[in-house]
């Protein structure tokens, strides 16, 4: 898949993505700190990439990018670097990118919920 992580990804997560030959964009590597979150999902479908984000911002902006963008939530009781990562893999190796463009996802611990209108 081709992410654009955002600022509240920790570094050894995208490192955990692109050890798994993933195309990863990070905003933190693009200077683009504090950019709106308007901005961000304009971004995503512009390069056509998944936007990965600790921020439930983006599940209130979902009316805006319905269809347009492809979002990924990862809302955890121990947001670590470590537990992300498990999260992340077990979401990897189960769901095919078609299934989830222009949707948001929300990850938990233990379960993934697809936001349809």
């Amino acid at each position: 898949m081709k992410f654009l992580t955002d600022e509240n990804i920790a570094k050894s997560v995208i490192s955990f993505l692109r050890s798994k030959k993933h195309d990863v964009c990070d905003l933190k590597e693009e200077g683009k700190y504090g950019l709106d979150d308007i901005e961000i999902l304009k971004w995503v479908v512009r390069e056509k990439r998944v936007l990965l984000s600790h921020d439930r911002d983006f599940i209130d902006l979902f009316e805006w990018f319905e269809r347009k963008a492809t979002v990924v939530v990862v809302r955890l009781f121990r947001q670590t670097p470590e537990e992300t990562k498990r999260v992340l893999e077990k979401f990897l190796l189960t769901v095919k990118e078609e299934k989830i463009l222009g949707k948001l996802v929300i990850l938990e611990e233990n379960s993934l919920r697809i936001v349809k209108k």
